[in-house]
């Protein structure tokens, strides 16, 4: 039953918002002070960016012990995460101060949080963590810091205060801001349990918090300032209630406590009495009260603070204990958590005697554990009694207290392991006692055990008041010649040392006595045991039952402890020793037989261990059998197509002096050799050749000088079948049928034929080992493909083998499809994502057209390539323009005719281009008139990151500038330039026209090559030539190497476009080119010849990309390939800009036309589309709209605002405003 007193007392919790607290734990007032920081004296513990690392300080002194949750501390340890604790540092990274404890060794018993989260300085110069003692205070500062995610703008400020004197603790908040973020914190007081003993606040508006509903309470710093933040001098106030001091009184002896009383002491339900009992801590998970406590006091709002009052696994109470009794909530306590229930006594009382204490204990599982300790110093330091841990049933241990103290503490001292179950103790007794105690039942060795190790752990039952044990360990009965009444202290067990061990094989008689300072228990039961024998080596090699074993074989075994040597003994039976009889080995751990055992035999042996006075028994038996039989390893066996002449391969065996071999036709036959001597080799080859398609069984024996090996593995192999000879078609025929007849010969020990038909050497895809039966005939049931060459095989098989190696032969379908010329590509139908492929028909064309097939690889197509939307084409003509290709990419085109069917010619041999690459686009260029001998500026746009380029001619040439404007030379007539758009760069190699390179010009008629290098990956985009006759074909090729014998690059069609000799071409090429060398070779030259230099060139021309080394006539001669242009530049065709010279209205003229220097209107919208606005029209006297070329195509005499030009077609114009001071503005318009 449950007594509940008029006693006081105190507990950290649990949360109220009063002050004092209801249930006596800390109370709770919450006001508005003055934040007052700390002074220049204050120790700084971190500052600046240290505290942007998860921290916790040393141990720091208190100026005088702070009494907290009724425990007095003299240190404390600062978390820079905003708390505080006492007992032990948390780990750094802990940031639930309150809710959350840490594990062992950083397991605390207390905490107080101003502001617990994950939090870091706010900023490097202000932000920092100090401490100060002020009056009777120890403040701990938390200056400028925030949430580690907060804002800039997010601020904290607060002190934890400790006054010295009542243990009053105050929280104090300063200067703090919001983020644009909430963050949330703990907020409160913690004891050692962070579950079931927190003291906490709750809230969002900080000026009105609440009692917190669970541990994990949170106050919340809002992001809108006022009372979503702490207002500055917001102070919250824990005061302690009243704890219960020590008991002036001290039980005296004898001690009966039934723990079946309770009443609140410093908590509810939490002493047997107030009189002789206190605990600690007194509330939460981790302290003892009594076993049934009402439900109504359980919880995290409870007044006991235990999280529950049931456990993972139930322990019943019966007898000897009554419900009920004492329990230390272990089940939800962190592991390591320690919880104290103290019994004050006076020991002198009671009479002389011995003080024993005893008391019934029950801890089914886990590693919690009861420590029993006595004070005589009022509690300042302990000695250790005894420890409990886990016990399957109620026990009742007992204890000598050697003490007579008047103020003794007896103290059970319980670590929570967090596991399954609680401990609990019932019956608690201080006897005094004036006789020796009883004698002990000893639990091990068992009476007459035998095998006993010979450092064996001796066990009993403890006596009741027993202070120590003695033991008696002798060879004799009541002998005490190996320990004579040896104390082995206060314990249960005693296990001999390993350096005095027991003998093997012995038999010892065993006692152990109680004693006391009463005396010494007599008549006590002697126990006997017999200790091991030596134990058996753990033998390695030869293996058990281990074949082909050295005739020389080598004994290796695990050395065993105390063994001082070995024996061996070995035989060619069961047991028997006829070979070696317990052979002496000495203190080894492998031995090698001197003496050779007979090949092909099996042997047993046996190896034990011994030492001076002990031998290990019964140790097993293992066998062997030497070597003799061979391991052969040719044939195979049931090997199947082997030679008529067949070698057989084996491995050497040790100790054979020679091989037999025996081959027959039937199991265990030898009707073809009869155990024929082959001498000492490990291969024979037979020399008489064996039937075809035969099995045959086989057996190599190894023999010495007495003995030849027995039973050695019989294996068999059956000879291959022969060759059919085949007649037709004959080997490389062609114009054979699309549907062939194949003949051949039987074979005699073929029973069927096998035919094979492929594309390729070795080929498959047309039939894969086809069975045909037992014919000599065969002809192809479906249509080959005409005019292709097909390789085939026939071989003959049986039941057991097929013949192999057969010769494959090949034959060529008749041709009814033939093959067109090869493809080119026409030069001018390159784009950047198509071409345009052109061919010849054959003689006999086809009747339905072609197939062009392209690709990125230059793996030319079978037969049977797949084609598809993505790889091919089809066309009826011989041309086939190509679609959907990628930009500055090499491709491979065949071409292959399409007759009837699926009839096919053979593709074609392989023409390769490379696509042209997407240039940017100019997307407007812009004109100027100007009066004569003046300079214009001409300007452009083009795409982003494109570059304009400047040309004064409309083919070919080098820009004579760059950018969005140019500025001409002064111009005294109209003049044209031309602009594009480029992206990439390039480098030019070689000169850049004949004249350039200077020395005698001729006409180049007569196809040679020119060689160049390159020297990094590049692109050879163009070149440059000079045609003697326009309108006129030729053709460049590109190889690698110095010749035509190198592979066909790319195909270079033209046509001349310019004549005279000196007005440049430029070929555009366009193909990528790897590091190497290569040549340009002039396959066609126009009838006129191009231009070329007879004399004074100069080899090597030499650049970054690539050098021009030469050409394939004479050294002295420029071949006219002319500026080579290397490198990834993309450009657009040209535009023409053009600079129109006017002397109308110019200084010199009658008239006054000169350009406005304002050109302040404008016009819109531009481009238009039917309508265009003139942005000011007051100062225009009549409007003028030109053509690019000049051309007048409308006046407007009146001007208006609007002009309606739907009549116009689209392009480009310019509208010429002239203006009534006799000046004139052009603008440029667009009609769409």
């Amino acid at each position: 039953m449950l007594a509940l007193s008029a006693g006081i007392f105190a507990q950290v919790g649990p949360p109220q918002s009063t002050s004092p607290n209801t249930n006596n734990g800390y109370g709770f007032l919450q006001s508005i002070a003055t934040y007052v920081p700390l002074t220049s004296g204050k120790t700084v513990w971190q500052s600046g960016a240290a505290l942007g690392t998860n921290g916790v300080s040393g141990a720091i002194n208190l100026p005088s012990p702070f009494t907290y949750n009724g425990k007095s501390y003299s240190v404390l340890y600062i978390s820079n995460n905003g708390f505080i604790t006492f007992g032990s540092a948390p780990t750094a990274s802990t940031y639930a101060g309150l809710s959350s404890n840490s594990a062992v060794p950083n397991l605390a018993e207390g905490a107080i949080a101003g502001f617990a989260n994950n939090l870091v300085n706010a900023n490097t110069t202000t932000s920092e963590i100090a401490y100060e003692t002020v009056g009777g205070r120890f403040i701990i500062q938390f200056t400028d810091l925030k949430n580690t995610s907060g804002s800039a703008s997010q601020l904290l400020n607060f002190q934890i205060q400790l006054d010295t004197a009542n243990g009053t603790v105050n929280i104090v908040y300063g200067n703090c801001v919001s983020g644009t973020a909430t963050t949330t914190a703990e907020v409160g007081l913690r004891g050692t349990d962070g579950r079931g003993d927190v003291n906490n606040r709750l809230g969002t508006d900080w000026s009105a918090t609440t009692a917190g509903t669970a541990n994990g309470s949170t106050c919340t710093l809002g992001t809108t300032n006022g009372t979503t933040v702490p207002a500055n001098g917001l102070t919250f106030t824990y005061t302690p209630g009243t704890w219960l001091g020590a008991p002036t009184a001290y039980a005296t002896l004898p001690f009966t406590e039934d723990f079946s009383t309770w009443v609140n002491g410093n908590s509810t339900g939490d002493l047997p009495n107030t009189t002789y009992w206190r605990s600690w801590p007194s509330r939460g998970n981790g302290s003892w009260r009594q076993s049934d406590l009402s439900t109504a006091n359980l919880g995290y709002t409870g007044t006991s603070g235990w999280y529950e009052n049931t456990e993972g696994t139930t322990t019943v109470i019966a007898a000897p204990a009554i419900a009920p009794t004492a329990r230390f909530h272990s089940y939800y306590a962190n592991a390591g958590m320690v919880g104290n229930m103290d019994l004050y006594v006076n020991l002198s009382s009671g009479g002389a005697g011995v003080r024993v204490l005893s008391f019934d204990y029950r801890n089914v599982s886990g590693t919690d554990k009861l420590d029993v300790l006595y004070s005589t110093d009022g509690g300042i330091t302990f000695s250790a009694v005894g420890s409990l841990t886990t016990n399957s049933a109620w026990t009742k241990p007992s204890y000598v207290i050697n003490s007579n103290a008047t103020n003794a503490i007896i103290r059970l001292s319980a670590t929570a392991d967090y596991g399954s179950d609680d401990i609990f103790v019932d019956n608690l007794n201080i006897n005094v006692t004036t006789t020796p105690p009883a004698c002990t039942t000893i639990t091990a060795p068992l009476n007459n055990a035998t095998g006993v190790s010979i450092t064996p752990a001796i066990t009993w039952a403890a006596s009741v008041g027993a202070s120590s044990y003695k033991i008696n360990i002798g060879t004799t009965p009541g002998g005490t010649d190996v320990l004579n009444g040896f104390d082995a202290g206060n314990v249960v067990s005693y296990t001999i040392p390993a350096a005095t061990p027991l003998m093997y094989g012995k038999l010892y008689y065993l006692t152990v006595y109680p004693t006391n300072a009463n005396g010494t228990a007599n008549g006590c039961t002697e126990f006997l045991f017999t200790t091991k024998n030596i134990n058996c080596p753990s033998v390695t090699a030869p293996t058990s039952a281990a074949t082909g074993v050295s005739t020389t074989p080598t004994f290796t075994w695990g050395a065993v402890t105390d063994a001082t040597g070995y024996k061996i003994s070995i035989g060619t039976t069961t047991g028997s020793t006829n070979i070696l009889n317990a052979f002496d080995l000495g203190n080894v751990t492998t031995y090698t037989l001197p003496t050779a055992l007979t090949i092909g035999t099996k042997y047993f042996y046996t190896i034990t261990a011994y030492n001076s006075y002990n031998s290990s028994l019964s140790c097993t038996e293992r066998n062997f059998t030497t070597a003799g039989c061979p391991t052969v390893s040719a044939p195979a066996s049931a090997a199947t197509g082997v030679s008529i002449t067949p070698a057989f391969t084996w491995a050497a065996v040790s100790g054979v002096i020679g091989y037999k071999l025996t081959i027959g036709t039937t199991t265990g036959g030898s009707n073809i050799l009869n155990a024929f001597d082959v001498g000492n080799v490990t291969t024979y080859t037979l020399p008489s050749a064996l039937a075809l398609g035969t099995k045959y069984f086989y057996t190599v024996n190894g023999y010495d000088a007495t003995v030849t090996t027995a039973a050695c593995t019989e294996r068999n192999f059956t000879t291959v079948t022969s060759c059919p000879t085949v007649s037709v078609p004959a080997s490389s025929a062609t114009g054979v049928s699309v549907t062939p007849t194949f003949t051949w010969a039987s074979n005699a020990n073929a029973t069927g034929y096998k035919l094979t038909i492929g594309t390729t050497t070795g080929g498959t895809d047309v039939l894969n080992a086809f069975d045909l039966g037992n014919v000599t005939t065969y002809t192809l049931p479906f249509s080959l493909n005409n005019g292709v060459k097909y390789f085939y095989t026939i071989s003959g098989y049986n039941a057991t083998s097929t013949s192999l190696g057969c010769s494959e032969r090949n034959f060529t379908t008749v041709v009814t499809c033939f093959v067109p010329t090869a493809p080119a590509i026409t030069a001018s139908g390159i784009t950047s994502s198509g071409a345009t492929a052109t061919w010849t028909a054959p003689t006999t064309a086809p009747s339905n057209g072609y197939e062009v097939y392209y690709s990125t690889s230059s793996t030319a197509p079978i037969f049977s390539t797949a084609l598809n939307a993505s790889n091919s084409v089809t066309s009826v003509a011989t041309t086939a323009s190509i679609s959907g290709l990628q930009p500055s990419t090499s491709y491979y085109v065949w071409v292959r005719s399409v007759c009837n069917g699926v009839d096919r010619s053979s593709w074609t041999s392989v023409v390769s281009f490379s696509t042209l690459c997407q240039p940017p686009a100019i997307l407007t260029t812009t004109g100027a008139t100007v009066c004569p001998n003046t300079a214009a500026v001409l300007s452009a746009t083009a795409d982003t990151g494109a570059t304009i380029n400047w040309y004064d001619l409309s083919t070919g040439g080098t820009p004579i500038a760059t950018g969005t404007s140019f500025t001409t030379p002064a111009l005294s007539s109209t003049t044209n330039y031309w602009a594009s758009a480029s992206t990439g760069n390039s480098v030019n190699v070689g000169p850049v026209s004949p004249a350039a390179q200077g020395g005698t010009q001729g006409s180049w008629t007569i196809g040679w090559n020119v060689n160049f290098t390159t020297l990094i990956s590049t692109r050879l985009m163009s070149v440059t030539i000079y045609p003697i006759t326009s309108g006129q074909n030729g053709e460049f090729k590109i190889y690698t190497g110095s010749s035509t014998s190198g592979t066909l690059l790319a195909t270079i069609p033209y046509t001349t476009s310019v004549s005279g000799g000196a007005t440049p071409q430029v070929l555009n090429i366009n193909v990528s080119l790897p590091v190497g060398n290569y040549n340009i070779y002039s396959s066609v030259l126009p009838s006129s010849g191009l231009t070329r230099n007879t004399s004074g060139a100069a080899y090597p021309y030499t650049s970054a990309h690539a050098n021009i080394t030469g050409n394939g006539f004479d050294s002295a001669y420029y071949m006219g390939v002319y500026n080579f242009v290397f490198g990834n530049k993309c450009e657009s065709n040209v535009q023409q800009v053009t600079a129109t010279v006017d002397s109308t209205g110019c200084p010199n003229l009658s008239t006054n036309e000169v350009a406005s220097s304002s050109d302040t209107i404008k016009v819109y919208p531009n481009p238009f589309t039917d309508v265009l606005t003139i942005s000011d029209i007051k100062n225009v006297k009549s409007i003028m709209i030109s053509d690019i070329s000049g051309k007048v195509v409308r006046t407007v005499s009146k001007p208006e605002s609007t002009l309606h030009l739907s009549d116009l077609n689209a392009g480009m114009y310019l509208v010429i405003l002239n203006m009534n001071d006799g000046t004139r503005q052009t603008i440029k318009a667009i009609k769409k």
